[in-house]
């Protein structure tokens, strides 16, 4: 298997619970022998992940949506969210008066969904669309990285984007501060972090960690032109503790000793985002 970005050739870079491998030339990273759980089964705790990441990603989600407004000041646009988990960005984007729709494949938000008054298909991108749909955006809120073939979803966006539409892409990154600290643990025999990183004990595993630069090639191979990137909110301090219990099989010391250290390093990054909010345009 080659890059999908640069075609270029991969070699081993990292042995945790599966392999990850490095592109040699634009430095992207994949776990190439890695696949979504259908049975949805896995150390993930949902309860716990709820409280970890609401009000963080609802923070996030006040820098991304006042953007979307801005690109369609002259219509009121309708969009799509892939992987729309708990709702949480189609409920910000009702009170902001934008009209987005969701794909999910879990159907356990189900009744969230029906609650709320949300338009949401069960299903996988972007196979449950019709070829004829249109969109005026798409986002993948921390989604992108967990699809397999990252070609054919920009060939979706693209095809599913109407002429100057957005591509939303908010996504963690190979060189924040967290994820560049794992690595050092990595190479002196503490591993465990940089699992964690990838997810590979939750269903949904990361399959990739790309760079700006990465995503920006890939998209704009496909016609979709760079217009912004803006920096996110990686961490919210008073959800340390979940942000960590969200694995189910760590154990009470160790989640102790990993929330000082994450909460001693949090001021740190701003100076390293470890996620990042890029907008791009449909062009031709």
């Amino acid at each position: 298997m080659t890059c999908p970005n640069c075609s270029s050739a991969l070699s081993l870079r990292y042995t945790l619970m599966y392999e990850v491998w490095k592109c040699g030339h634009c430095g992207l990273e994949m776990a190439k022998d890695i696949h979504f759980d259908t049975g949805f089964s896995s150390a993930l705790n949902e309860d716990v992940r709820e409280d970890a990441l609401k009000n963080l990603r609802l923070h996030n989600f006040g820098k991304i949506i006042p953007f979307i407004k801005q690109h369609f000041a002259h219509h009121k646009p309708k969009g799509i969210e892939i992987g729309c988990g708990y709702g949480w960005f189609l409920a910000a984007s009702k009170q902001q008066d934008l009209h987005c729709v969701g794909i999910e494949p879990e159907t356990r938000f189900n009744a969230i969904y029906q609650k709320n008054g949300d338009e949401v298909r069960n299903g996988f991108y972007p196979e449950i669309l019709a070829p004829t749909e249109k969109y005026d955006f798409i986002i993948f809120n921390d989604v992108l990285e967990h699809i397999p073939d990252v070609n054919e979803v920009m060939q979706a966006n693209h095809k599913h984007l109407k002429p100057e539409g957005l591509l939303i892409v908010n996504i963690p990154i190979r060189y924040g501060l967290f994820h560049c600290l794992s690595i050092v643990l990595y190479h002196i025999g503490l591993p465990s972090f940089l699992d964690r990183m990838w997810q590979f004990k939750f269903h949904s595993p990361h399959l990739y960690y790309f760079s700006r630069q990465n995503l920006i090639e890939i998209a704009a191979k496909q016609g979709l032109q760079c217009l912004e990137i803006k920096a996110l909110k990686v961490i919210d301090t008073q959800q340390i503790q979940n942000r960590i219990g969200q694995d189910k099989s760590i154990s009470k010391m160790k989640m102790l000793i990993m929330s000082v250290f994450i909460y001693c390093i949090t001021p740190f990054s701003y100076l390293m985002p470890d996620i990042y909010c890029l907008f791009f345009v449909k062009k031709g």
